[in-house]
């Protein structure tokens, strides 16, 4: 890519657990999720941007928001995760489904699926996602070409 933009301080808040962990992360816990995306162009738009840091705003924070902010994350795998999402449903509260372990990595990845999918219209790449986990522990998904 020519032109890459990075767009960062996309917080959400989430809980979630780890099936199988041999430590503390088997417990519900929850985080201060961090996101960053690195988005490229080969061109740039009728306003020589790659693409309008508003209209990532609107589109991705939007998402995180609307679909996993204050949600509890869970591996459609963990018995226990789907027993306590039959409690959350039936109180009607937010739930955020996987089909793998809530990792700070498997979220990279699948944000990189989810971004590249509504920003496709734009033309423009999604090549990295970094989630942050804390302030002091993060993964980095990147584009394949």
């Amino acid at each position: 890519m020519k032109y890459e933009i990075k767009k960062g301080g996309m917080i959400f808040h989430a809980a979630h657990r780890l099936d199988e962990h041999g430590g503390a992360c088997c417990n519900v816990h929850g985080h201060s999720y961090q996101v960053e995306v690195r988005l490229g162009s080969d061109t740039l738009d009728y306003m020589d941007m790659v693409i309008d840091f508003g209209e990532v705003k609107g589109t991705i924070e939007k998402w995180l928001d609307d679909n996993i902010d204050h949600c509890f994350i869970y591996d459609i795998n963990d018995k226990i995760s789907c027993e306590l999402v039959e409690v959350l449903h039936k109180h009607k509260l937010k739930t955020f489904r996987m089909d793998t372990k809530p990792t700070a990595e498997r979220m990279s990845e699948l944000f990189m699926e989810i971004f590249s999918s509504l920003l496709k219209e734009t033309g423009v790449i999604v090549t990295q996602v970094v989630v942050w986990e804390t302030n002091k522990a993060r993964s980095i998904y990147n584009y394949e070409s």
